[in-house]
């Protein structure tokens, strides 16, 4: 067998074991496989891609720009490679930048992890109509997917929805969620009702009705809920 045959067995040899070990959060070893994939095959830009994402996971937010700028050389319209530089660029603090490369991927596919990763940078923007329609859009193709829907009650308390949000948020709690989006849920749920136990209370303190509601409205609060928020303080200060 000669190098032209073998090489390629080899990347394919190697990309299945980085596959296996990212699904296992194995990351280094992951990241490990995947860079071996690319130095055997550098023209094949799967293997930057994979690579890019270990280096994502592993917060080498620098190292993992450089592997996808190598992928988009090599495809630059590849989807994937993309919504990664738009994570990525979202680690680094460069919004717009990210946001444009979310454009991008959904304009080389209409795929729903890219049309979701969009519309949560619009909504960063507050541009909530597109970003709505967006996560609309991306459940219609994959209606299974719950990560929209966790992201739409979301921006529903960030409008001030609160009544709408609760009834989508009581719902999803019923169902069967990734760890991280149950943690979601539960939390925005534990938000909506330690604001509305503080808003009737401060209602009434507002009316001069007392002080009492409040204080054991705030008394009554997980401790969790009572840290104090210091670039706000820094700047009432």
């Amino acid at each position: 067998m000669n190098e032209r045959e073998t090489k390629p067995r080899a990347w394919t040899a190697q990309m299945n074991a980085g596959s296996q070990s990212f699904r296992q959060g194995k990351i280094k070893d992951a990241a490990m496989a995947f860079a071996k994939a690319t130095q055997l095959l550098p023209d094949r830009a799967e293997g930057w891609i994979n690579l890019g994402s270990c280096l994502l996971a592993a917060q080498r937010t620098e190292r993992a720009i450089q592997a996808l700028e190598r992928a988009l050389s090599i495809k630059p319209g590849a989807m994937a490679a993309h919504m990664l530089m738009g994570d990525a660029m979202r680690q680094a603090g460069k919004s717009g930048t990210a946001l444009k490369h979310y454009e991008l991927a959904v304009e080389a596919e209409r795929a729903p992890a890219a049309l979701n990763r969009l519309a949560c940078a619009l909504r960063q923007k507050k541009r909530w109509v597109e970003a709505r329609a967006l996560y609309d859009e991306a459940l219609q193709r994959e209606p299974g997917f719950s990560i929209p829907r966790v992201n739409l009650a979301c921006m529903e308390i960030e409008q001030f929805r609160f009544d709408s949000a609760l009834e989508q948020l009581q719902s999803l709690a019923n169902e069967q969620l990734p760890p991280m989006e149950h943690h979601e849920v539960d939390s925005a749920l534990a938000a909506l009702q330690q604001y509305d136990q503080l808003a009737q209370s401060l209602s009434i303190m507002a009316r001069g009705d007392g002080l009492e509601p409040a204080a054991a409205a705030l008394a009554a609060l997980p401790k969790q809920a009572l840290r104090v928020d210091e670039p706000s303080l820094r700047s009432l200060r």
